[in-house]
């Protein structure tokens, strides 16, 4: 009796007809919001909730700051003086040849000599040269004072050019011609660090050598 109610039951069970669910229509969508119907069933996936500030919380690590070197410079004086203006402070922005500081140096000063006492010297070579040429011309020079002419006006003109090329090294030709020397940024940026101070006095070969003595900083 048991087993045939069972079987009953369950025949009953597999002829009955399947409910259909509900026809639900699908979202509006547009190109700023999509609007869900009532009854869709992504309305059970999405909650609303008030938005409010999330700190995160603090991690420790070990480590070392570094800058970046690959946009960092490094800005050393070439020349031996006193620092007598700091033009860049620590933050400032600056443009690629603009002052960083200025300062006094005998080194400045002797190569600017050097190279007036060069241009004048090459000048009166020239002229000398010019003169026994022309004496020679006409028989009154020997051949010996025109080779000493030209041997003077060689060497005259080799120390222009080497007096030329070490003021151009440290600056620009055809200044002011005085020992005041412009340190100046090689690339432009921001001054994120400075380790002079006005009337520090500054030696090119120890910069070099990476001391605190001086040197400007800065970078990207």
């Amino acid at each position: 009796m048991t087993g045939a109610l069972v079987l009953d039951l369950s025949l009953g069970s597999c002829n009955k007809p399947a409910t259909e669910p509900a026809a639900v229509e699908p979202p509006h969508v547009t190109l700023k919001s999509i609007e869900f119907r009532k009854g869709s069933p992504q309305l059970n996936s999405i909650r609303v909730a008030e938005a409010k500030p999330f700190r995160q919380g603090q991690e420790s690590f070990t480590g070392q700051l570094i800058w970046n070197e690959d946009c960092t410079n490094r800005v050393f004086s070439p020349v031996a003086g006193r620092i007598e203006t700091i033009v860049a402070e620590i933050g400032k922005k600056v443009d690629k040849g603009a002052d960083l500081a200025l300062m006094r140096s005998p080194d400045y000063g002797q190569a600017q000599a050097d190279y007036r006492k060069a241009t004048s010297d090459l000048a009166q070579a020239e002229k000398t040269l010019a003169r026994v040429k022309a004496l020679r011309e006409h028989g009154a020079a020997a051949v010996k004072d025109l080779e000493s002419a030209q041997a003077d006006y060689d060497r005259a003109l080799s120390e222009k050019q080497r007096a030329e090329l070490r003021v151009q090294l440290l600056g620009s030709v055809g200044g002011d011609f005085s020992d005041l020397y412009h340190v100046t940024a090689p690339i432009g940026g921001v001054v994120v660090d400075r380790n002079v101070n006005v009337g520090q006095e500054v030696r090119s070969d120890i910069v070099l050598a990476n001391s605190v003595t001086s040197g400007l900083r800065f970078g990207i």
